[in-house]
């Protein structure tokens, strides 16, 4: 039973095929299709980041394993180090503006030496991804996790692009009450936030993940226990 309104102001209600921004769920489906290309031998856990992205050149990045991204352990700046985070968030990025944006911001630790959640982390994982197969995230992800799945309703989230039966995200302000969440560009949130989706299609992904249709029991084990989705 689906409830309450996927556009309050025009009191359109929410359906069980009403597709919401899933945020930061986005990073298991980044992590899932990272473990399969390990599986595949196109990349290693244990791979220095610069194998696969060699346009990513900050200082110390050439330290930085595929293991470290995945667990929040590379050093990569999270968005509360950000001052104008709020501004360069409403901005489009291709993926190689995205690349540099991220070079902006210098190491905040050494490879390995601390933990700090990192959405550009996951930025760096995703556009790994699009350079060893050559395909779009969205291509892989269709491919590797949609279909086996079943799952017929995930898709990024482009901004200017009018996607049926999308949900309106709200805030809540003291004062006010609801009011439409603050703009924000999809294109800055790939690979940690980008996707849409349905709770039936997120079922199905989580069903997924209990069978062999997906990735190895090896490669369960990390993604539960090691890379923090079932614990830290």
């Amino acid at each position: 039973t689906a409830v309450v309104y996927a556009n309050l102001e025009d009191s359109i209600p929410n359906t069980i095929d009403t597709n919401f921004r899933i945020a930061s769920f986005t990073k298991p489906f980044t992590s899932i299709l990272i473990l399969m290309l390990v599986e595949d031998g196109l990349i290693s856990r244990d791979g220095k980041l610069t194998e696969y992205l060699p346009g990513y050149t900050v200082k110390g990045g050439e330290k930085i394993t595929i293991r470290q991204l995945l667990t929040h352990k590379a050093g990569i700046t999270g968005h509360p180090r950000i001052p104008d985070l709020l501004d360069i968030e409403k901005l489009h990025y291709t993926r190689d503006e995205l690349l540099k944006l991220i070079m902006r911001y210098d190491l905040v630790y050494e490879p390995g030496d601390g933990r700090e959640y990192s959405n550009f982390g996951y930025a760096l994982l995703a556009l790994v991804i699009e350079k060893v197969t050559g395909q779009s995230y969205d291509e892989v992800m269709n491919e590797r996790i949609c279909k086996p799945a079943g799952m017929t309703s995930t898709l990024s989230d482009i901004t200017e692009q009018p996607i049926e039966k999308r949900a309106i995200g709200y805030t809540h302000d003291y004062f006010t009450g609801l009011e439409r969440a603050s703009y924000l560009e999809m294109s800055f949130c790939l690979g940690a936030g980008q996707l849409l989706s349905t709770v039936e299609d997120l079922y199905l992904f989580d069903q997924a993940l209990y069978t062999d249709k997906l990735i190895s029991e090896k490669s369960k084990k990390f993604f539960f226990n090691v890379s923090g989705w079932r614990k830290t």
